[in-house]
Order: C-alpha cells, then structure tokens, then sequence
C-alpha cells in the first residue's frame, strides 16, 4: 500500500467531519462486523491491508469514491493494469479535461472514420494512443464530479 493511500483514508475521513472513534462505528454498520478504533488506526498509518469491504464501506460513509480507485490501483497484483489518472483539484480542473476529451475526439473523429486509416496501422495505433489518453482523461473526470455529488448528497442527508 502506498503513503498516497494510507493518508487519503485519513483524510477522507476528516474530510467527512468523523473522529475515528465515529467512522469505526459507522463502518463496523456498514460492513456488518465489528471494526476497533486501533484496527482503523491501523489502516489509515499503512500497518496493515484495508479488506476489500472496508474500503468500500469507507468510500459510502466518507463519501469520497475515489478511495475504491486508490485501493485498486495501488494493489501491486492488479494496479499495474489499470491507467494513471489525473486527480482534478477543482471543479474548474474537471470542466477543462472535459473539454480536452471533447476536442480530442472532435479532432480525431475524421480520421478514425476514414478508409485509409484503416488499412495504416502505424496510424490506427497513433489514434488509439490518443483516445486512450483521452479515456484516462474522462475517467479522472468523472471520478471527480462523482466524489463532488457524493459530498453534496451527504450534505443534504
């Protein structure tokens, strides 16, 4: 598990406003088992692996979805497949990736479309290169504007 990971499960909780003592109990409730202060402690200083149901216990009660995706790729077994994403600051950050990924689909739309692309593979690949940036672009995105949902529905719970 990285630093990275360990301090983004502390900070999400503080972020939610909880004390330790408190997100322990609401995630020994989500999870349906009985989850100590220390063991919590332990999780978020990196001494030990969060279970897999923790974390996403964590993600629902912090309200921060982003948790999950940290978890995983930070996995060494399985991470290495999934790509890198940016991680947006702002909304402004969000909004502005948006509209990298619109501009580079709107670019790339007359090429993929066209006969002789298909028979370039040197091409083909150079344009599945960039809508794969792209797709890591939408997904950081996404990701972002889901955890600003996420915290304004816990708001208004």
């Amino acid at each position: 598990m990285t630093k990275d990971c360990d301090t983004q499960y502390k900070v999400s909780r503080n972020k939610a406003g909880l004390t330790q003592e408190q997100a322990a109990e609401l995630l020994a409730e989500e999870t349906g088992r009985p989850l100590a202060v220390r063991t919590l402690s332990s999780y978020e200083n990196g001494h030990d692996k969060v279970p897999d149901d923790v974390v996403a216990a964590m993600s629902k009660v912090y309200g921060c979805p982003i948790i999950v995706w940290l978890h995983v790729v930070n996995n060494p077994h399985i991470g290495s497949f999934f790509p890198d994403i940016q991680f947006p600051q702002t909304y402004g950050d969000m909004a502005l990736l948006f509209w990298n990924v619109a501009d580079i689909a709107t670019k790339l739309l007359p090429d993929i479309m066209g006969k002789e692309t298909s028979d370039d593979t040197n091409k083909l690949m150079q344009i599945i290169e960039k809508y794969d940036q792209a797709g890591a672009m939408l997904r950081s995105a996404i990701l972002y504007g889901r955890s600003l949902v996420d915290v304004k529905e816990g708001e208004n719970a």
